[in-house]
C-alpha cells in the first residue's frame, strides 16, 4: 500500500516526487533514442531516390543534436529540484514541426517517383520520420508528467 502525503519532506522543505527517477530515465532512454533515430535519417538520405533530402534531415539532426544535452541536463536536475520543462516541450514542438514538414516533402516526393528502389528508400526514410515523431511525442508526455503530474492536465 502506497501511502501519499500532502506535507512537505522535513529534510527539503517540500512533497516528494515519488515516481520521478522512472520518468527521468525513461526521458533519458527516450532522449538517446531521438538523437539515434535522427542520424539514421541523415544516414538513409545517401539512397537513391532520397539524396534531395539530405539538407533538411541534416537540419533535422543537428537540431536535435543542440537540444538532446540541453533536455538531457534539465532531466538530470529534475531529480533533485523543480525544473521548468516548459521551453523543453516547446524545443520539441518546434523539432516535431520540422519533421511533419520532411514528412510531407517526403510523401510528395513518393507519389511522383516509380522506381521501386527509390520508392522502397522514400518509405524507408518515412518509417524513420515516424518513429522519430513517436519518441519527440513519448519524451513530451514525459517531461509533462515530470512538470506537472499525472493529475495535472494543463
Amino acid at each position: 500500500m502506497r501511502v501519499r502525503s500532502d506535507r512537505p519532506c522535513p529534510a527539503s522543505g517540500r512533497r516528494p516526487r515519488q515516481g520521478v527517477i522512472l520518468l527521468v530515465v525513461l526521458g533519458l532512454l527516450t532522449l538517446f533514442e531521438i538523437v539515434g533515430i535522427s542520424f539514421g535519417v541523415y544516414a538513409d538520405t545517401e539512397k537513391r531516390g532520397v539524396t534531395m533530402f539530405r539538407d533538411p534531415a541534416r537540419v533535422l539532426r543537428d537540431e536535435t543534436g543542440i537540444y538532446a544535452p540541453i533536455a538531457g541536463q534539465h532531466l538530470v536536475r529534475s531529480i533533485d529540484e523543480e525544473v521548468d520543462f516548459r521551453s523543453d516541450m516547446e524545443s520539441i514542438d518546434h523539432l516535431a514541426a520540422r519533421a511533419r514538414g520532411l514528412e510531407f516533402d517526403v510523401r510528395l516526393e513518393l507519389e511522383l517517383v516509380r522506381d521501386a528502389e527509390a520508392r522502397r528508400n522514400l518509405n524507408a526514410i518515412l518509417d524513420r520520420i515516424e518513429q522519430y515523431e513517436n519518441a519527440l511525442a513519448r519524451l513530451r508526455c514525459v517531461l509533462f508528467q515530470i512538470q506537472f503530474g499525472d493529475d495535472d492536465r494543463r
